[in-house]
């Protein structure tokens, strides 16, 4: 992984300015966005790539539930990995802890 952005995705998920959403990369819960921990690495980026998807959620170009390809190879993680921390953070990981796997093994 990109370590620069290691650096600043890790800063990010534990900053506590991001809500945690399950299931896609941002859900708009009362009027508030919630990201899952993808979502926050895509939200690092262009904030005009966001594109509201009619149900409450959003997806980031055209991805809705995993990196879409630009910041998959911008950041290098693979999608082997983004699978594993959909998955941590779908089944109630926190953002902390989804940081320190990310600095264990990214």
């Amino acid at each position: 992984m990109n370590p620069e952005i290691k650096r600043v995705w890790v800063r990010a998920l534990r900053s506590g300015r991001y809500k945690r959403a399950e299931g896609a990369l941002r859900i708009d819960f009362q009027g508030e966005p919630h990201f899952c921990c993808l979502g926050v690495l895509c939200d690092l980026g262009e904030k005009k790539d966001w594109r509201e998807r009619g149900d409450g959620t959003a997806s980031y170009g055209s991805a809705s539930s995993y990196l879409p390809k630009v910041v998959e190879r911008l950041a290098a993680v693979p999608p082997k990995v983004q699978r594993r921390l959909a998955t941590m953070n779908d089944e109630g990981a926190t953002f902390a802890e989804i940081a320190d796997y990310i600095e264990e093994n990214l």
